[in-house]
């Protein structure tokens, strides 16, 4: 199976941030990563993804002391992603159930896809 680095960027989103993370985690591919950006939030979600990764080892958390910008965030997630494959996902978003299996099968099945 394909590995997957999922990104979640997070601004503000805390409310929502765990069924983002329960809806991916729940996933199950092997070979799944995932990275919650905090964009200094002053919400709870600091402390919700800090509990995920406590957790969860396949999640890590990066932090801001200040708001950098959804862009700048966005080329932080690129630039950690290392798998054969890569998903940025924001806080406020779910997966369907089988998502990512039905995606990887698709993209592995077709090298001339991307999604």
């Amino acid at each position: 199976m394909p590995s997957i680095d999922i990104a979640v960027p997070c601004y503000q989103y805390g409310h929502f941030l765990a069924d983002c993370l329960d809806s991916i985690l729940e996933q199950g591919p092997a070979g799944l990563r995932v990275l919650v950006l905090d964009n200094a939030s002053t919400d709870d979600s600091i402390e919700v993804a800090r509990e995920y990764a406590r957790r969860d080892g396949r999640v890590s958390v990066a932090t801001h002391a200040r708001n950098i910008g959804p862009t700048a965030c966005y080329n932080e997630a690129i630039d950690w992603a290392a798998a054969d494959y890569f998903l940025l996902i924001d806080a406020d978003d779910v997966l369907a159930p089988g998502a990512l299996q039905r995606a990887l099968a698709v993209l592995e099945a077709s090298p001339g896809v991307v999604m």
